[in-house]
């Protein structure tokens, strides 16, 4: 009976008997499986410290956008659309003419803007006139308008945690920032190219929920401040500072956002909001100022007999400097005014002086959407894409009524597209919510305009809000990536082990028929071969071990903290977080380890019961 020990004893004695060959073997394999192991303890630290830094904000959020985009049909060329349109204009002309006899004033059809015309003998619609946008907008409210409630029945079957809305508000006129305190009147002069920043003329309404892990801590609030929450880009532009190129360093980015979080936190910014009857006020009195200006000392000329003079305060009223109509003209006047308002269309002059608080920063993109390397593609993923100004629900609902007098909902056109409000649906997992999306989301037909929504899918489902989703793709890449570096590996371990121990058994028919000759049984040889084939695997794994561990205690400290500094400039954070590169996953390391020792053996075996199979007399004639 052959020992286990003098088994072990003739493996060895083999293995050494051809040094160069099992040398140049043995390390290429070791360098291969370490490389492997590093590669895998690499990614988990990349993957872990990815998630990690991701958790933060809105993209450790699995968020699905909802927008009702309704089903469009070619309303601009539908017959009945300008039937309905030329309804409401011949109406609109006999209640303007008799309101004008009514009140004296001369009226003329030409005014007003025909909702039809005639091009090349075909009827058309002509979209920008008043009555064919009523027309439409009759007919846009027929067409699938969608709720919370239907999409609370779309998410039945799903496991999902909450909804949230998204509401946009559009300012009724314009919302310029004040500088320095000062407001620049020229702008509204249609010569003037200077054109100040207008950061707050549109406001989004979300559910500070969402956005809590960007607000500023121990911030004292403004009780007279609209509390707003600004995306880097809208910071930097409303502090006059740079945003930084897109190949700074990861330490310039943290420098960078840390200053700009120190400018920004608690800052007011003042606005002035004027309507569009205020901005024509201006107008007007610019206008006349300068023709005052200009031609004052020509002979003959005469003064406007009504002069405004600007205002004298930031978003001030203009207030009348010299009014000298008559009492025919004033009453012509009133008269204009009381025919607008008996129509609706006359606005009364309103502006009002708007104090805004940052409260919070979210980071944006960080990295164009093109970027070409892996780096730079993670490094687009770090910000969200929820547009800004942000006020929280709670601010909304307490403020509506002060808030309305400056913001309203947009346009029906933005309604009918599902973008004025859309709802964001949190899952409790990436699965659940690619599942929602691809089970539930209508298929645009072409652009937004063209519709997308039907009676069985009401809603545009969208991940575009964070990149969560794309980073729970991005992790099961990277598990892609050691499967194949694994099964690469493993496919020349076993096609090298194989052929050394089949030409170690080639090479070796002498000898075995000497040991068959001398007593040796068949599984004797067996047990010596495959025992060969062990010492070859264990020392592969034992060499590639200590190579990775000794390689990644040498590099760990440094690329963990390279790595640290890339995530938190990607995913622009102060937070105390690390992340650790070289992150072993022991369990993985035992799998990589048995199957390296289990599948070479395995493979291995039929050659060797075959080749152990021969003859002795066979055996003994090999030279």
């Amino acid at each position: 009976m052959l020992t286990l020990r003098d088994t072990f004893t003739l493996a060895w004695t083999k293995l050494r008997s051809r040094k160069l060959w099992t040398s140049l073997f043995l390390t290429l394999e070791i360098l291969l499986f370490a490389a492997v192991l590093v590669f895998t303890a690499g990614v988990r630290g990349f993957t872990e410290g990815l998630e990690t830094f991701n958790s933060q904000g809105l993209n450790g959020k699995y968020l699905v956008t909802a927008a009702n985009v309704r089903s469009n049909p070619d309303l601009e060329t539908d017959p009945d659309v300008m039937d309905l349109a030329e309804q409401l204009y011949q109406a609109a002309l006999t209640e303007h003419q008799a309101l004008a006899e009514q009140l004296g004033l001369p009226y003329s059809p030409d005014s007003e803007i025909a909702p039809t015309e005639y091009i090349d003998g075909q009827r058309a619609l002509v979209v920008y006139s008043p009555y064919a946008q009523q027309a439409i907008n009759q007919r846009m409210s027929d067409y699938l308008l969608a709720d919370q409630a239907d999409l609370e029945a779309a998410l039945q079957s799903y496991d999902y945690t909450a909804i949230y809305l998204q509401q946009q508000l559009n300012a009724d006129g314009s919302v310029v920032n004040l500088q320095n305190g000062q407001e620049d009147l020229s702008r509204y002069s249609s010569s003037s190219g200077n054109q100040p920043v207008q950061t707050f003329s549109g406001l989004y309404v979300l559910d500070d929920d969402l956005y809590a892990d960007y607000l500023f801590t121990d911030l004292e609030l403004d009780p007279d401040a609209i509390p707003v929450v600004l995306s880097v880009s809208d910071a930097e532009a409303l502090l006059g500072l740079s945003s930084l190129s897109a190949n700074a360093s990861s330490t310039e980015k943290l420098q960078h956002f840390t200053e700009l979080r120190a400018a920004a936190a608690g800052q007011i910014v003042a606005a002035c909001y004027r309507n569009s009857a205020s901005q024509e006020q201006i107008y007007t009195a610019l206008q006349i100022l300068d023709q005052i200006d200009r031609y004052q000392d020509e002979p003959g000329f005469t003064s406007p007999s009504l002069i405004y003079a600007l205002p004298t305060t930031p978003c001030g009223p203009v207030t009348i400097q010299s009014d000298t109509r008559t009492a025919a003209e004033l009453e012509q006047a009133d008269r204009q005014r009381a025919y607008q308002t008996a129509l609706g269309t006359y606005t009364e002059p309103f502006q009002q002086l708007l104090r805004f608080q940052i409260v919070g920063l979210i980071p944006t993109d960080t990295q164009p959407a093109s970027a070409n390397d892996l780096l730079s593609t993670i490094q687009s993923l770090g910000g969200v894409s929820i547009v800004t100004p942000l006020i929280s629900t709670s601010y909304y609902d307490a403020h509506a009524a002060d808030l309305a007098a400056v913001y309203t909902e947009p346009d029906l056109s933005l309604s009918y597209l599902g973008l004025d409000r859309q709802y964001l649906i949190e899952f409790p997992s990436a699965d659940t919510a690619r599942r929602f999306i691809n089970e539930q989301s209508c298929q645009p037909r072409g652009d937004l305009s063209q519709g997308c929504a039907t009676p069985d899918h009401l809603f545009l489902l969208t991940s575009d809000n964070n990149h969560s989703l794309v980073i729970s793709d991005l992790s099961q890449t990277f598990t892609t990536a050691i499967i194949i570096a694994v099964a690469v590996v493993l496919i020349i371990t076993v096609v090298l082990v194989a052929l050394t121990v089949v030409r170690s058994i080639a090479s070796d028919r002498k000898e075995i028929a000497i040991f068959r000759a001398i007593g040796f049984r068949r599984s004797h040889v067996l047990q010596v071969y495959l025992a060969y084939a062990l010492l070859l695997t264990a020392i592969i794994i034992v060499g590639a071990l200590l190579v990775a561990f000794l390689l990644g205690g040498l590099l760990d400290p440094w690329l963990s903290s390279w790595l640290t500094d890339f995530l938190r400039a990607t995913f622009l954070t102060t937070a105390p977080l690390s992340a650790q590169l070289f992150t072993p996953d022991p369990l993985l390391y035992l799998l990589l380890c048995a199957l390296m020792l289990l599948i070479p053996l395995l493979v291995t075996l039929p050659a060797i019961v075959l080749k152990t199979r021969e003859s002795i007399i066979s055996g003994l004639k090999y030279e």
